[in-house]
């Protein structure tokens, strides 16, 4: 699609977008709703557009995220902290912030490998000591993570919502954690769907446990 489309298309929703904002000034709500309507059939039709020819249309994007074909197997990243018994806990995805889960476990996935095993070391030794800093103040009964400092509750979500394991104090460990460990976990969503029992493959993309190397 040609330039000057998209810009036309630009310009005829901000067109319609500054007519209901006069028709909205001036109070007269027959004209309001009428110029409201035009502008929600003019953006239902151009994002039905975007979606259909996958096509940029700013402001209308294409969604290609959802559209397109899911590939088998999926996959998702698991981190694990290790306690000096060698036990693996469940972390509570809160302990990174301000980093948020969809953009770490996306960097490791994308760029861990590539690390040299120095900055591996560096990469490690940084997640630990946030995961052992956020479980003192889940036992101490502060915030978990950051994001919330202010306005607890209230605080907007991230994209993806995970549960707050450490919400509950049964559920934090008491010991420090030594270690950790990065897998990556894959499964097939059409055969577990036949065969819910089906359990993912796991393999292991990243091991930080420094007190066992010194030994």
């Amino acid at each position: 699609m040609s330039t000057l489309v998209v810009a036309g298309i630009f310009l005829g929703f901000l067109g319609l977008v500054l007519a209901a904002f006069v028709a909205a000034s001036r109070g007269d709500e027959p004209r309001i709703r009428r110029h409201v309507n035009r502008l929600l059939a003019y953006t239902m039709l151009f994002s039905l557009v975007a979606g259909i020819s996958h096509t940029e249309l700013w402001p209308f994007a294409r969604w290609n995220i959802f559209s397109e074909k899911l590939e088998q197997p999926v996959h998702q990243i698991l981190v694990r902290a290790v306690d000096a018994d060698g036990r693996e806990h469940e972390v509570d995805h809160r302990a990174f912030e301000p980093f948020t889960s969809i953009d770490l476990y996306a960097w490791f996935d994308l760029h861990l490998a590539q690390l040299t095993p120095q900055q591996k070391e560096e990469v490690g030794s940084y997640l630990l000591e946030r995961l052992n800093a956020a479980r003192q103040r889940a036992l101490a009964g502060e915030r978990v993570g950051t994001f919330d400092r202010y306005f607890g509750p209230l605080a907007a979500p991230v994209h993806l919502l995970y549960a707050r394991i450490w919400d509950d104090p049964a559920r934090v460990p008491a010991a420090p954690f030594v270690g950790l460990r990065i897998y990556v976990e894959r499964w097939n969503v059409f055969e577990r769907q036949r065969s819910p029992a089906t359990a993912p493959t796991r393999t292991l993309l990243y091991e930080y446990l420094p007190e066992r190397r010194d030994r």
